[in-house]
């Protein structure tokens, strides 16, 4: 008789939040909050992805499209929660925010994370495509090679991730972030590598990760 093949394990990612991380797995996301008395508060809730709701969401091109702005939502959302999970920023809305969440028909924090996730991808936008390609269009009047073209478009757009990741590392806040980054990446190895998940397992591995 034929041995069973052996299940292939699900992919686990995550993100880090404010204070801690975020792990996702194919049907529930945890947060993990460490909050300032050294408190470790965790929440589980369980995700279904919105391919499974509209089927019309998992077809080719548009899924991408959609596993984009949903990414983007999840990220906004998880930062969110982290931070109230915290229990170290709740303040009472302003006049003005009292304001604008009665017009607009929403919670101010809605409002806020829908206005973030907008310039998020405008940012994006602008950063690793139409500053690229301004750059690809001005090589383009000297070079005739496309190839040529192409590889300094992709340069650029390296040179703009490396930037930006190395700017926003000098900002106290952000650095410890990807400190918690890091983490998450050593998590997701011990998983992967069918090791307990304890402190000292995950020490071993590396904080980068070839699916980040």
């Amino acid at each position: 008789m034929a041995e069973k093949q052996e299940q292939r394990k699900p992919d686990i990612g995550g993100q880090a939040v404010m204070e801690g991380v975020m792990m996702k797995s194919p049907d529930a996301i945890a947060i993990a909050v460490r909050r300032p008395d050294g408190k470790i508060v965790v929440e589980r809730d369980p995700y279904v992805p919105l391919a499974k709701k509209h089927k019309w969401m998992g077809w080719p091109i548009l899924r991408g499209i959609v596993n984009m702005v949903s990414m983007l939502g999840m990220g906004m959302f998880t930062i969110e929660k982290s931070t109230k999970m915290l229990g170290t920023f709740e303040e009472e809305p302003s006049k003005f925010e009292k304001w604008l969440s009665k017009k607009l028909g929403a919670s101010i924090d809605k409002v806020v994370m829908g206005v973030a996730i907008v310039m998020a991808v405008a940012l994006a936008l602008v950063m690793f495509m139409v500053i690229p390609s301004f750059v690809g269009t001005l090589v383009n009047r000297w070079v005739s090679s496309l190839f040529v073209v192409n590889l300094i478009s992709g340069v650029v757009r390296i040179a703009i991730l490396i930037g930006y990741i190395g700017l926003a590392g000098l900002i106290p806040d952000m650095k410890r972030t990807f400190q918690y980054h890091g983490a998450e990446h050593k998590t997701v190895y011990c998983y992967e590598n069918d090791m307990p998940l304890t402190p000292e397992n995950a020490q071993k591995f590396s904080t980068l990760h070839p699916r980040c």
